[in-house]
């Protein structure tokens, strides 16, 4: 510590004078004025209070003050970091408890047999619905290919059905289904299915029934494992028996960054990738893929999706200039999703044989021609057309074997005999593994000889099963199953492991959150990032927040489910579609959901909205399981849950390995710019979130910013993009007579208990029953006896379930909500919880309507 004493020195308020003692914290001067003495903050005040007269002097003990200060501003940073730390592990402590304690196993042929019970009672749970039908919804002509029609559905539930797999579908003739048996799966997940059929379904592309055998894949499972006992590599069999033999438990740091897991992932036999949101994993991906191309290694590369699977065959191939590679040597086998692959000259195996060979599929289309025209029979079109068909199996055959590097999905690499041969490849690359069941990972680590590389983020979604509530094992992946996922949770490391520790995504704000809810503050955000995503952080809504909240407390949010017993909120739906089509045009836009139902409804508005001219480009709508693996500058994640819910739901809640958190991580790190929580949170605080949710203190950090009704119900605008909303009553009730009055066909009225008394319905009343001659009245109402005297002559049906929300739809085209007006309330135990707004909406929106008519289960 420097000697301040018998130096001269001035206060902007004492004026001068001399220091006359001094210690590590206080220095004592006497002032010449005053004749008094006066203590001060050692160093702080030579920043703040005290200059001394040597200007040398002066300077040394500025710096030294900001010195200091700078290190009390660490320490105290280090304290809080230790202590938001503290409450991660405490945490972190009772999800490990809830974590699945799952053994590891000594010899493959012991592994194979216990999870070929577990398959096979997988397969008995799948079973129990035998010839099940599933309802497809909004069927798209994809194109026609070879004389074939591909189509592509919206699925009810979350089908996992394999490629090529043959399924019924049910085709409305006269109003009787009959099944048509010639429809082939080409691809089957995230709610969409799409399949081949030589029939046209054009005029059923509103609505289609399909049903299969669910057990395919998992029979395909049972086989592969069978095969595992018998015949392993040296790499499956250390990656079953040995995984937790090599976690390190002294504290080492986890390997970090991209280089670093190129580094082991072309050095060692078996590698993790852990790839946080935004880390750039894709990229890695495809650098390692390129790495081992150069050591002439055959390469498979196969993801659990197939958008993940296009989209590292496509930054593999871009990597190179045009002669980098041969037509063959990487290709895309399976079905792509992403158009940029079909358009691809060679990288689709496709159209890769449709350019070596087009007279083949030119004879082929003209012969499948011919076999449709029912007047024709000749069995040699049959023949040849079969003859064709086996040779172009054969020269697919060829193109498979002959290729380098093939990237595919899971159901392909598992069923297809040219890919699931073991020690077929040199190297597996397993991209998004924590999504897939941990024999799946042991299966196709059986195919390489050298080197396994899986790469994913064991805080995002884990794997599906049925059973899983019985077979806790189904429902965990690899990465716990090896001990990594309890060794990063302990503070250790694992030889294996390597972590994407800088994310290139999101703002600041959004990626600290995540950072320290879900990844114990070891996700950095790389220098300028933030500074990028200032266009998108500027636009509606909440203009100038990265992050916040939509809360719909105090409106008649009400929550229901569909007979799949998916959940959906017809306001809450609204409002995220309001309030995000405001955004600027120059941003891109997504509405996620934890909901199917709630996915499709948000899909039915789209669509709608790109009807009233919307770019159709701007807003994509899914559920959070779809979006994974998506990004978009502003995303509004739509919760659903309120009232008439008992509780919210196990998506959103489920503690038990770690359901509800992985979620909200997977939506919150969908968005790069601004990321917000369409929420009712009087509803949610009631409930009492358990205090180790992220969305609990997500919460807690940003309720008193929520944005409230009032705040944004404030404005009203008129035909924008279908949607017209109403701050006035009086007005909303002209034009809802205007609506009415025009009516051509079909009126049909959702009256909640109670009805507002107060306003006069004669008028309405008297329209609706003086064109009862040729517009179709139908009024569905809680209860009857309540509705005012004037609506019995319209003779109303009584259902105490379905008319919660109030709606009124003219002529199939015209959505009202809050149309009729009414006082109704949600009942909490036996107190009324009154609505304190009420918005009224009107939409044009044929698609909403005829998806709600199912949901409402209207006649």
């Amino acid at each position: 510590m420097k000697d301040y004493i018998n130096q001269r020195c001035t206060h902007i308020r004492y004026g001068s004078g001399t220091i006359i003692s001094q210690n590590s914290k206080i220095i004592e001067v006497i002032f010449d004025d005053i004749g008094e003495k006066k203590k001060f903050a050692y160093p702080s005040c030579f920043e703040k209070f005290i200059t001394l007269v040597d200007s040398e002097v002066q300077l040394a003990a500025k710096s030294q003050a900001a010195e200091l200060e700078n290190q009390n501003l660490q320490q105290a940073k280090r304290r809080e970091e230790e202590k938001r730390a503290q409450q991660f592990r405490e945490r972190h402590e009772d999800e490990l408890k809830e974590m699945f304690d799952i053994p590891q196993y000594e010899t493959l042929s012991s592994f194979s047999n216990h999870f070929k019970s577990l398959v096979l009672d997988e397969i008995q749970s799948v079973r129990m619905h035998p010839k099940r039908k599933y309802k497809l919804r909004d069927g798209r002509l994809i194109k026609r290919q070879g004389g074939e029609y591909i189509y592509s559905y919206d699925l009810e539930d979350n089908l996992q059905l394999p490629e090529d797999q043959v399924i019924n579908l049910y085709i409305s003739a006269n109003g009787i289904y009959i099944v048509n048996d010639f429809a082939r799966v080409i691809s089957c997940e995230d709610f969409e299915i799409t399949f081949s059929t030589l029939v046209d379904l054009s005029a059923n592309l509103k609505v289609l029934e399909i049903s299969s055998s669910l057990t395919w894949l998992l029979e395909a499972t049972v086989e592969r494992l069978e095969e595992l006992s018998e015949s392993h590599s040296p790499i499956a069999t250390e990656l079953v028996t040995a995984g937790k033999k090599h976690i390190i438990n002294d504290n080492s740091l986890i390997c970090i960054g991209q280089d670093t897991a190129r580094e082991m992932a072309t050095h060692q036999q078996i590698t993790f990738i852990w790839g946080p949101p935004g880390t750039g994993k894709t990229e890695v991906l495809a650098r390692i893929g390129s790495d081992h191309l150069k050591q002439n290694h055959r390469i498979l590369l196969v993801s659990t999706a197939n958008t993940a699977v296009d989209g590292a065959a496509l930054r593999l191939i871009r990597m190179g200039d045009k002669d980098s590679f041969s037509p063959g040597q990487i290709i895309r086998y399976g079905f792509p999703k992403d158009r940029a692959v079909t358009e691809h000259p060679y990288l689709w195996v496709q159209t890769l044989l449709e350019t070596r060979y087009p007279e083949v599929f030119a004879r082929k289309k003209k012969l499948i021609e011919l076999r449709k025209d029912a007047s024709n029979t000749d069995d040699h079109i049959k023949a040849e057309l079969s003859k064709i068909n086996l040779y172009i199996k054969e020269l697919t055959a060829g193109i498979v074997e002959n290729a380098q590097f093939i990237a595919t999905s899971i159901a392909k690499a598992k069923t297809d005999k040219l890919i699931c041969k073991p020690g077929n490849f040199d190297v597996v690359i397993f991209d998004e593994i924590s999504m897939a069941l941990i024999p799946e990972v042991a299966i196709l680590a059986n195919l390489c000889k050298k080197t396994f590389i899986g790469i994913g983020d064991f805080r995002q979604l884990a794997p599906i099963a049925q059973s899983g509530e019985i077979h806790n094992e189904l429902i965990s992946d690899m990465f716990n199953y090896c001990g990594i996922h309890q060794a990063v949770d302990s503070g250790c490391s694992h030889e294996w492991l390597c972590m994407l520790d800088t994310q290139y995504r999101m703002h600041r704000d959004i990626a600290t959150f995540i950072s320290r809810s879900s990844y114990k503050n070891k996700l950095k955000t790389a220098t300028g990032i933030s500074e990028k995503r200032i266009i998108g952080i500027e636009s509606k809504p909440l203009s100038g927040f990265p992050v916040g909240i939509l809360d719909l407390s105090g409106m008649m949010t009400v929550c229901r489910q569909t007979a799949e017993k998916s959940r959906f909120n017809i306001l809450s739906a609204f409002i995220s579609v309001i309030q995000i089509i405001q955004a600027k045009e120059c941003v891109t836009l997504g509405i996620i959901t934890p909901y199917n139902a709630q996915s499709r409804l948000l899909k039915a508005i789209t669509r709608d909205l790109e009807d009233n001219g919307f770019e159709k480009s701007l807003l994509e709508c899914s559920t959070v399981h779809s979006f994974q693996g998506s990004e978009k500058d502003i995303i509004l994640f739509d919760l659903v849950e309120c009232y008439l819910m008992p509780s919210p739901g196990v998506l959103v809640t489920g503690i038990t390995n770690g359901t509800a958190n992985r979620l909200f991580n997977v939506a919150m790190s969908r968005a790069k710019c601004k990321f917000i929580c369409v929420a009712n949170l009087l509803y949610l605080s009631r409930k009492k979130l358990s205090r180790k949710l992220a969305l609990t203190d997500f919460i807690h950090r940003l309720k008193s910013e929520a944005y409230t009704p009032e705040m944004y119900l404030n404005t009203a605008f008129t035909d924008y993009y279908g949607f017209s909303i109403f701050t006035d009553s009086r007005s909303a009730t002209r034009r809802f007579f205007q609506d009415i009055k025009s009516a051509k066909k079909t009126v049909y009225l959702d009256i909640p208990d109670p009805i507002n008394k107060r306003n006069s319905y004669s008028p309405l009343v008297e329209v609706l029953f003086d064109y009862r001659d040729h517009v179709k009245t139908t009024i569905r109402a809680q209860n009857v006896e309540n509705l005012p005297e004037e609506f019995q002559k319209l003779k109303p049906i009584e259902d105490r379930y379905n008319p919660r929300d109030p709606i009124a739809i003219i002529d199939d085209h015209i959505l009202w909500y809050g149309q009729p007006l009414t006082d109704s309330a949600f009942l909490i135990g036996d107190k009324v919880e009154p609505a304190l707004y009420r918005p009224i909406i009107r939409f044009t929106g044929k698609h909403t309507i005829a998806l709600l008519y199912d949901f409402l289960h209207i006649e």
